[in-house]
């Protein structure tokens, strides 16, 4: 039985995290290592005395911050964790507008003086917090495939989109596209939507809109039960959106659904056109004109097994969990 020597406390401002942690770190329990998790809201003194690293994802609150500076006291070494760049809150939206108000941007700030390491979720951030001197490392999310039964045949082809509610703006603004696609295929195609839709719904003929599932794997398996052709990830071209992960890429992938992706850094950086997915700038003719030929591609099944083989490379949960190793043994050095 391997003695765990390497304690390792994960503390989140926020559910549906656990994924990019539990798959490496269950790899990681051979070499020492043993973590736990809990919310921010119930951290406590005690919890630092007991362990020997101390992971923050997005952490935002006053008694955290104080609980850091205990850790540091205490020689305990502190890596925190951003897939946003919360320091450029978008002023354009609700949700961002209302984490301006209550100074979001600033404790964020105060936590990244206090870490040691901050993780960023994408190349991009970690470029921008560099800038900013703080001492960055990007690394990339694991991640774990669902196996398919068979493949898409159409008849009638199925176009998906998943999101949260803030990114109803992103799949509105295709709308127009969905609508053209419609009036070309008729009864041919179908639209689904998890846990967000447009704001025109009612206008697409056949359509079905479904609330998302919580937990990591039994989404992914919800995701690849339904069967999609295509998969659509229109995302605005703002700076703050600029700097995020490539999640959907990752997660439409694992499922095994080809993708169309927004022009934009994220998915800029990973997806070869026409090889692992497709880009598509920011108009509606463009996004109905890549969608009409992404269903009659016949490579498309090609590209999703191209893009697994690009995960399987950069995203695995071994290469993840060996990421993690070198990460703190940085702190050793």
């Amino acid at each position: 039985m391997t003695k765990l020597n390497k304690r390792v406390l994960i503390v989140s401002s926020q559910t549906g995290y656990e994924q990019i942690y539990k798959i490496p770190f269950k790899l990681l329990s051979d070499s020492g290592y043993g973590f736990r998790m809990i919310p921010e809201y119930n951290l406590k003194a005690g919890d630092i005395v007991e362990t020997d690293y101390l992971i923050l994802y997005r952490c935002t609150s006053g008694p955290v911050l104080s609980l850091v500076r205990l850790a540091k006291a205490k020689k305990v070494p502190v890596i925190y964790e951003l897939d946003d760049d919360l320091l450029a809150l978008p002023d354009d939206t609700e949700w961002g507008q209302r984490c301006i108000d209550r100074g979001l941007s600033w404790v964020v700030s105060l936590f990244l003086r206090e870490a040691g390491i901050i993780k960023a979720g994408s190349p991009e951030l970690a470029r921008r917090l560099e800038k900013r001197g703080y001492f960055t490392v990007y690394q990339p999310y694991p991640v774990k495939f669902i196996k398919k039964e068979g493949i898409s045949l159409g008849s009638p082809y199925k176009i998906g989109y998943y999101g949260t509610r803030h990114h109803q703006p992103d799949i509105s603004a295709i709308f127009p596209a969905l609508e053209a696609v419609q009036n070309v295929l008729n009864s041919k195609v179908a639209f689904e939507f998890i846990g967000c839709c447009p704001q025109d719904l009612p206008r697409l003929k056949n359509a079905e809109v479904f609330q998302s599932v919580v937990g990591y794997e039994l989404f992914l398996g919800f995701l690849a039960g339904r069967n999609w052709d295509l998969g659509l990830v229109p995302l605005y071209r703002t700076y703050f959106n600029e700097a995020k992960s490539s999640s959907k890429f990752r997660d439409l992938t694992a499922a095994g659904i080809t993708g169309i992706y927004s022009d934009v850094l994220p998915y800029r950086e990973c997806i070869i056109h026409g090889r692992n997915g497709w880009l598509c700038e920011d108009s509606p003719a463009a996004w109905a004109e890549m969608i009409l030929t992404g269903l009659k591609s016949i490579d498309r099944f090609n590209l999703i097994s191209f893009a697994r083989q690009q995960l399987q490379q950069e995203n695995s949960p071994e290469k993840i969990a060996q990421n993690w190793d070198s990460l703190f043994n940085m702190f050793e050095q």
